[in-house]
C-alpha cells in the first residue's frame, strides 16, 4: 500500500508489485513460507504479478502446503483467473509429494492411546461431564473472550481454563484467527465436539480451512485438545493414497494369518541380522508372504523409508500398521490386541548371508 500510494511511481506507470518484489529481493533471496494456501480473492488475484516479479529478480521459493499447486483456490471465487498463478508456480518450482506415514503431532496420541480423539463422537451431556472431571466438579458455565476491538467470542461452556466449542460454532460461522488466538489466550484445555464427516472436501472448503487453522494455532499456543468426530483421523477428510495401500496390506495379511507375528517371523527370515531388508527384497517379500500387489509393497517401501537409506525393518512395519490402524479403525487396537502384537517382537532374523547380500546390493 505504501509503494501503491507513492504519486511519482503513480505518474510513471510503474508496477507497484514489481517494485516491492524488486525491494524484497533486495534483503533476501530465498523466501520460506509454511503452510502455504490461499482462501482470499485479492491474494489470488495479486499473486501471479507478484511471483513473476520474485522470480524474475532471481528469488528462490520454498514452501510446504496441505495441497498440491492445481488445488489452491480450489472452489474460489473467479478462480479461472488465478489459474495462471498456477501455471507459473508449476514452471518455476518443483513439487515434492510427501507423505511420511505418520504426523508427529499426533504421535504421542496415538502411542498411547489417551482418549484425546473420539470417534465417534460422544454426546454433548457425555463430553460436559467429561470437562467436569477435568475440573475437579466445576459447574461449567456459558462466557465470553474478548477478540479484538470490542469484539467477543461466545463459549458455550467453560469452567476452570477449560471450554467446549461445537464444530458448528467454530468452523461454519464467520470467525478466524483473531478468535481461536482469543481461545488459545484464554484456555489450556479446549474440546471440539460435534465434528461431521469432511470427506467431501469440495463441498466444505470454507470449514476446513478454519478447521485446519484452528488446530494449527491451539498447537501452536500449546492448547491441549479433545476432539470428537464423525470419523478416525485418517478417514475424517477422506483417505490418503497411503492410507488406502495400507488397508489393502493389513486386509491381505489378515486373510492368510491369524496374527501379525506369523507373517514377520516369515519376513524376518528374509532380513539382515540387524532385521532390516533392501527395496527390492522387502517388496518382493511382503507381496509374496501377504498377497498384496507389487505395486502396494512398493509404496508401502516408499513410505517407511524415511531415512532414504533404501532399507526397511520387520519391526517398522509392525509399527505403521498399528499406527494406520489405531488412526482408521472405528473401534482402535490397543497395546494387548492379539492379533497385532501376541509373541512380542521378531528377534530371529537372517544370518550373516543375509546382511552380507544386503551390503552388497546397497
Amino acid at each position: 500500500h505504501k509503494v501503491k500510494s507513492d504519486k511519482a511511481l503513480r505518474d510513471a506507470g510503474r508496477d507497484p508489485l514489481l517494485i516491492v518484489a524488486r525491494q524484497i529481493r533486495e534483503d533476501a533471496f530465498l523466501l520460506c513460507f509454511d503452510e502455504f494456501h490461499v482462501v482470499h480473492i485479492t491474494d489470488a488475484m495479486i499473486l501471479k504479478r507478484l511471483f513473476e516479479g520474485l522470480f524474475g529478480e532471481g528469488c528462490v521459493m520454498v514452501a510446504t502446503s496441505n495441497r498440491p499447486p492445481p488445488d489452491l483456490y480450489k472452489g474460489g471465487l473467479n478462480r479461472n483467473r488465478f489459474v495462471p498463478f498456477i501455471d507459473l508456480l508449476q514452471h518455476c518450482c518443483e513439487t515434492f509429494q510427501i507423505e511420511a506415514g505418520k504426523d508427529f503431532r499426533l504421535t504421542k496420541l496415538v502411542a498411547h492411546n489417551h482418549g484425546l480423539y473420539n470417534a465417534p463422537g460422544r454426546p454433548v451431556e457425555e463430553v460436559i461431564k467429561h470437562l467436569q472431571y477435568l475440573t475437579g466438579g466445576a459447574d461449567p458455565e456459558e462466557s465470553e473472550v474478548e477478540v479484538m476491538m470490542g469484539r467477543t467470542l461466545k463459549v458455550p461452556a467453560c469452567a476452570a481454563g477449560i471450554a467446549f466449542f461445537s464444530f458448528e460454532e467454530l468452523c461454519t460461522k464467520a470467525v478466524g484467527s483473531a478468535d481461536f488466538i482469543a481461545i488459545a489466550n484464554t484456555f489450556h484445555t479446549v474440546f471440539v465436539g460435534q465434528i461431521p464427516s469432511l470427506e467431501d472436501m469440495d463441498s466444505v472448503p470454507n470449514e476446513i480451512r478454519r478447521f485446519i487453522n484452528l488446530v494449527d494455532i491451539l498447537y501452536e499456543h500449546h492448547v491441549r485438545v479433545i476432539f470428537d468426530a464423525a470419523l478416525p483421523p485418517f478417514r475424517l477428510f477422506g483417505a490418503t493414497l497411503t492410507t488406502q495401500e495400507m488397508e489393502k496390506l493389513r486386509q491381505c495379511l489378515k486373510s492368510r494369518f491369524d496374527r501379525l507375528q506369523e507373517a514377520l517371523v516369515e519376513l524376518a527370515k528374509s532380513a539382515s541380522s540387524s532385521g532390516h531388508l533392501p527395496q527390492q527384497r522387502f517388496e518382493t517379500r511382503v507381496s509374496e508372504i501377504s498377497g498384496c500387489t507389487p505395486g502396494t509393497a512398493h509404496h508401502i517401501f516408499e513410505v517407511l523409508d524415511n531415512d532414504y537409506d533404501g532399507r526397511v525393518s520387520v519391526e517398522e512395519l509392525r509399527e505403521a500398521l498399528f499406527f494406520h490402524a489405531i488412526n482408521y479403525d472405528m473401534e482402535p487396537p490397543q497395546a494387548d490386541d492379539e492379533w497385532f502384537f501376541a509373541g512380542g517382537q521378531v528377534t530371529s532374523f537372517g544370518g550373516d548371508e543375509e546382511r552380507e547380500e544386503e551390503e552388497e546390493e546397497e
